[in-house]
């Protein structure tokens, strides 16, 4: 079962294979709680010192139709 090792959920464990991967944008779906856990537990190499990680919610992601709150009027 993946993540059993690490005693996480199968999102943990999918983010022990994910994660070592570097130079790349990782799009992933998956429950907060799940990713704020394993997000610097491990390390990965990578060709530069600058990381960035960042996350979308439903409204922001590419072709939603909702309106987002405190949007200014057309």
């Amino acid at each position: 079962i993946p993540g059993a090792a690490a005693g996480g959920c199968a999102f943990d464990g999918a983010k022990i294979v994910l994660q070592p991967i570097t130079d790349v944008a990782h799009l992933i779906h998956g429950p907060l709680g799940c990713e704020g856990n394993s997000w610097d537990n491990r390390g990965s190499a990578s060709s530069g010192p600058t990381l960035w990680r960042t996350s979308f919610t439903a409204l922001t992601e590419a072709g939603a139709t909702e309106k987002k709150p405190f949007d200014e009027e057309d």
